[in-house]
């Protein structure tokens, strides 16, 4: 049995609302294999991208490094969501001294 558009709009719309592939292939009296298929076939890029990561974000991430004409990568642009995240990690680590800065002899210090 092969998968038409509609069935395939709903399983996507349905796997959208968050409801797990058993339920979805019940609903729509398809097996489970052919809902599993759907969905991996549908991926954006995007989405692959983000799950073979780990969710921790890098800010060059977000930043925008092409040009909108051309695509060229000679330019980068800071978003407010990389704005955002590296003000998150400054208060992270805001009063942390690195460990060697302790180990650093420095004779106009010391008394």
């Amino acid at each position: 049995m092969r998968r038409n558009k509609k069935q395939e709009y709903a399983i996507l719309w349905l796997h959208a609302q968050n409801k797990k592939m058993g339920d979805i292939a019940e609903e729509l009296n398809i097996p489970i294999d052919k809902v599993d298929a759907a969905i991996r076939a549908n991926k954006s890029p995007e989405e692959s991208k983000q799950a073979k990561k780990s969710t921790k974000s890098r800010s060059k991430d977000l930043m925008i490094n092409k040009t909108s004409s051309k695509n060229t990568k000679n330019v980068s642009i800071m978003t407010g969501e990389a704005s955002a995240l590296n003000d998150e990690l400054r208060k992270k680590y805001a009063g942390k001294s690195k460990h060697s800065q302790d180990c650093i002899f420095r004779p106009n210090d010391a008394e």
